[in-house]
């Protein structure tokens, strides 16, 4: 699997800025002690993201760098563990929030976000923020910013087909797994028999082909997405809702479930 790093993101126009104000805020350069990057889904930012924590901890051994994630606080406060976490996150020298809109329905855990993020910009630590809603939505979280003796805020936007396409051919490189005709053909029929229609296109990623056939068939049926991407959040309403197999444990999260 390929490491994200600095090296090798691929930079164009329409991502130059987020990458340079990232690698800014790696040497120390950016003025600020807050980055939020935000942007569609699949244009990077958890790549950047990833390539400041992979870098400052090669930097910086000892520094404490830490990734609050949405679905481990909502965990540990129902299994009452959040006190134990919440002193963790609060004395990390580098705050990751990924994804943090997530919580655009949530003002109760946008003020836990905040409330953190806080105690490490009033301890000299730094924070990165990345989401992909309007700002707006998550104004409780940045009204709630108290210490941020500047928050960048930086747009990512969409990388365009060309881009794409070297991404894909580098990481088929990467990789070097490719199906056989004749593996691919099993993975059909057994989808066949199943009575599972099976969609194959060249011109679009998995994700973006689920997401457009669940948005079209949306209005008149109800609509379960089977994945454990948590970027399909964004989709939930009262008509789509996702599946998170486990087995005995499996659950289905829709709108209700979101929002509570």
């Amino acid at each position: 699997m390929i490491k994200p790093d600095f090296n090798n993101f691929i930079i164009s126009e329409n991502n130059k800025k987020a990458f340079e104000a990232c690698c800014d805020f790696v040497r120390d350069n950016q003025k600020g002690n807050i980055l939020s990057l935000y942007g569609p889904w699949a244009c990077g930012k958890t790549h950047l993201i990833s390539a400041i924590k992979s870098s400052l901890e090669e930097q910086y051994p000892d520094k404490k760098i830490n990734n609050l994630q949405y679905f481990k606080v909502s965990e540990l406060l129902t299994a009452q563990y959040l006190e134990l976490y919440y002193d963790t996150f609060s004395n990390s020298d580098l705050l990751i929030i990924d994804d943090l809109h997530l919580v655009k329905c949530k003002g109760f855990f946008q003020e836990i976000f905040a409330e953190i993020a806080n105690n490490v910009l009033k301890n000299g630590g730094k924070v990165v923020v990345a989401f992909e809603c309007p700002i707006i939505n998550l104004k409780v979280f940045f009204d709630n910013i108290r210490f941020a003796s500047l928050n960048q805020i930086v747009e990512i936007k969409y990388p365009d087909i060309n881009l794409m396409r070297e991404f894909i051919k580098i990481n088929q490189k990467e990789y070097n797994i490719k199906l056989s005709k004749n593996e691919e053909d099993k993975i059909i029929k057994c989808m066949q028999y199943m009575n599972i229609k099976v969609l194959k296109s060249k011109n679009m990623e998995a994700d973006d082909l689920i997401a457009s056939l669940a948005i079209l068939y949306k209005d008149n049926n109800k609509v379960y997405i089977s994945s454990y991407d948590s970027d399909f959040f964004q989709l939930i309403d009262n008509n789509i809702s996702i599946i998170r197999y486990k087995g005995k444990n499996s659950k289905i999260i829709d709108e209700n479930e979101f929002i509570n």
